[in-house]
């Protein structure tokens, strides 16, 4: 027995068609918000990234002050240089003692 589509049957299946696509869209539009390259799984990453990268240059920051002021005082002061060849170089003034500590346990 064949069954006939009357036009309530076409409107009902249109009506499920519009509904299916605009739940397709829903869906992709969902899945591109929080998986696509700029989602918030990647906007997350993103501010970890940059609360790192902020970390860093404040700790570079603080380097670079430390550096300035070492260099202002090996300008400003020769027994710095000194100090700091004896340090790095093991090196004296003639008629000076270098002692040399190990760091043992």
């Amino acid at each position: 027995m064949s069954r006939t589509i009357i036009p309530a049957d076409i409107l009902a299946y249109y009506r499920y068609l519009k509904l299916f696509v605009f739940a397709g869209f829903v869906a992709s539009t969902t899945f591109m918000v929080i998986f696509g390259e700029q989602g918030l799984l990647v906007l997350s990453d993103t501010e970890e990234r940059l609360a790192e990268a902020r970390i860093d240059a404040g700790q570079l920051k603080k380097q670079n002050k430390e550096l300035r002021l070492k260099v202002r005082r090996l300008k400003s002061r020769p027994e710095e240089v000194e100090i700091l060849a004896g340090e790095i170089f093991n090196q004296t003034k003639d008629g000076s003692t270098l002692y040399v500590f190990s760091s043992e346990e």
